[in-house]
C-alpha cells in the first residue's frame, strides 16, 4: 500500500534526484528515481518513448526508455540493489530492442512481468 502522493511530489522529488547528475544510463535509457517516505515498498513505471530526448546520458545518446523507481524513505541496501539489478539489465542489447518493439501498453506490461517472474 502507498499513502496518497500527487504527481506534482513525484515529478518534484525525481527532478531533485535529476539535480545531483543525469540518471541517463547510456544505450537511450533513463533511470530516475527517488525515496519517498509516503511510499511503503518499491514502485516502477516503465515508459517507452516515440522520439528520444536528450538527457545528459553518458554516452550523449537520446533516451527512449524510461524506468521511473520510487521507494521508501528508508530503503538504502534494497534500493541500491534494485538499482544495480536494473543497471546490469538494461546493459543487456536484447532486452532493449524487446522494450523498444512492444506497440501497446499491454503487451508491454505483459512482457515485463513475464521478465519478472522469470528472474
Amino acid at each position: 500500500e502507498t499513502g496518497e502522493i500527487s504527481d506534482m511530489a513525484i515529478l518534484d522529488a525525481l527532478i531533485a534526484r535529476e539535480r545531483l547528475g543525469s540518471t541517463g544510463l547510456g544505450h537511450g535509457v533513463a533511470l530516475p528515481h527517488s525515496r519517498l517516505d509516503v511510499v511503503e515498498k518499491p514502485l516502477a513505471a516503465m515508459i517507452t518513448l516515440n522520439e528520444g530526448v536528450d538527457f545528459e546520458s553518458v554516452d550523449g545518446e537520446p533516451v527512449d526508455l524510461v524506468l521511473g523507481l520510487l521507494v521508501p524513505q528508508d530503503c538504502n541496501d534494497e534500493h541500491l540493489k534494485i538499482l544495480a539489478n536494473l543497471a546490469r539489465r538494461f546493459n543487456d542489447a536484447e532486452l532493449r530492442e524487446a522494450l523498444r518493439e512492444h506497440d501497446s501498453e499491454e503487451e508491454l506490461f505483459e512482457y515485463l512481468q513475464r521478465l519478472a517472474s522469470s528472474s
